[in-house]
């Protein structure tokens, strides 16, 4: 049976260890064209997540954690170039006629799924969990999916509300953004 829950520090090397197994400079090149995740994260970095923003949620299943998703604000995120560039052209974009902000929108992901869990309604079921969580303190959730990630893109067009809102490249790469609203969340 597989739980979902908020994150704590004891899950930290499960975490990680799921992490590692798709992250970008770690995948292997035939795991790449089934999705990966391209954030990488210090160990200070994830006690972050997990303590302070509260906002990492994980599905357990016989104590091994088979997915994660992190969703947290800007000001976390903001250690990053790619993420302080959304930062920057994040009030060019508007959801129910609010243009978005650091205050009223997080950034959404990663988020990472195990292959032998995939395609099992896990992804939708921390998809929600997430958002339901993350609904108590913002009504607008954004993210991006690295065009070259067309499972993740497809999975998040098919299972969840997120919309593209615009396209941009940074240093070279193409990226989809998108973003929904928190609210009317179970």
């Amino acid at each position: 049976m597989t739980t979902i829950r908020q994150a704590t520090l004891d899950d930290l090397d499960n975490i990680k260890t799921l992490h590692a197994r798709y992250q970008l400079q770690t995948i292997s090149e035939e795991d790449k064209q089934d999705g990966f995740v391209t954030t990488a994260f210090s160990d200070d970095q994830w006690q972050h997540v997990i303590e302070v923003e509260q906002s990492m949620c994980i599905a357990v299943n016989q104590d091994k954690v088979v997915g994660y998703v992190i969703g947290a604000s800007w000001e976390f995120f903001a250690a990053w170039p790619l993420f302080a560039h959304m930062i920057d052209h994040l009030a060019e974009k508007s959801l129910e006629g609010n243009t978005l902000n650091t205050d009223n929108s997080y950034q959404y992901g990663p988020v990472c799924i195990a292959k032998e869990f995939r395609n099992t309604g896990l992804f939708e079921s921390l998809f929600s969990f997430s958002q339901t969580l993350m609904s108590k303190k913002y009504p607008y959730m954004v993210t991006f999916i690295n065009k070259a990630n067309g499972r993740s893109f497809a999975a998040h067009q098919k299972k969840t509300p997120l919309k593209v809102v615009s396209e941009f490249e940074f240093k070279g790469q193409y990226f989809y953004e998108l973003a929904t609203t928190t609210k009317n969340r179970q």
